[in-house]
C-alpha cells in the first residue's frame, strides 16, 4: 500500500484513494484501507466529497432524456460530438477521481447512556456510520462538545463534535465514547459495542 507520509501520520495517496472510491480494493487491501480511514479525518473527508460529486453526476444523470434513436448517417456526425465528448469527460472523471461506487448507508442513531459495569453498554450495528446521541443531563450546557471513540485498549478510534458530524462505521467490538467539554474537560464515559452482522 502506497502512502504520503505527512508528520507522523501516513495518509492514502491520490491512486489509493482513486482505487478506494471506485471499489478497486478487496480483502487485506480494503482492510488496511478502511482501518485508515477509521483515524484519519483529511482522508474520510476526500472520500465523502468524492462520494457527493458521483451522486451528483448518478442525479444529472438520471434526470436527462433519452437520445432520440438517429439513423446511421456520417453526414449528421457532428451531432454526436457534444455527446460523445460528455460521455468521454464522465468515464474519465468515474475513472480517474469518482467516488466509490457502493452506496454509502444512512447514520444509525446511538442513544448514549452513562452507566457501570460490564455489559451496559449500548449496542449498535456494525457496517453504518453512527450518530452519536450522548445523554447531557446534569452536564454544563455548552453550543457543542468534542466527542472522542477509543477501543478497548483506549486507542483513539475516531474524534469529532457534538452534534455536529457522524462517526465512522467501526469493526464489531466494545468502545467508549469520551464526551468532553469545549476546553477538553472530561465530563462522561458511555459504553459502545458495535455488533456483529447478522
Amino acid at each position: 500500500m502506497l502512502a504520503i507520509r505527512v508528520g507522523d501520520m501516513s495518509h492514502l495517496d491520490e491512486d489509493e484513494i482513486e482505487r478506494y472510491s471506485m471499489g478497486r480494493f478487496a480483502g487485506e487491501e480494503l482492510d488496511r484501507c478502511d482501518d485508515h480511514l477509521l483515524i484519519c479525518e483529511p482522508c474520510r473527508r476526500q472520500v465523502e466529497r468524492t462520494d457527493v460529486f458521483l451522486r451528483a453526476i448518478r442525479g444529472a444523470a438520471a434526470q436527462s432524456e433519452p437520445l432520440p434513436r438517429m439513423r446511421r448517417n456520417w453526414f449528421h456526425f457532428p451531432q454526436f460530438l457534444p455527446v460523445s465528448a460528455a460521455l468521454a469527460a464522465l468515464l474519465a472523471i468515474a475513472w480517474f477521481g469518482g467516488p466509490r461506487l457502493r452506496p454509502t448507508p444512512p447514520a444509525a442513531t446511538v442513544l448514549l447512556t452513562a452507566s457501570r459495569g460490564y455489559g451496559t453498554q449500548v449496542q449498535a450495528p456494525s457496517g453504518a456510520p453512527l450518530a452519536l446521541q450522548p445523554d447531557l443531563t446534569g452536564i454544563p450546557a455548552w453550543p457543542s462538545y468534542r466527542l472522542e471513540v477509543v477501543d478497548a485498549s483506549g486507542a483513539r478510534q475516531w474524534q469529532g463534535a457534538f452534534p455536529g458530524s457522524a462517526a465512522p462505521k467501526m469493526r464489531p467490538g466494545v468502545y467508549f465514547v469520551r464526551l468532553y467539554s469545549p476546553r477538553g474537560e472530561l465530563y462522561r464515559e458511555y459504553g459502545l459495542e458495535i455488533q456483529q452482522p447478522r
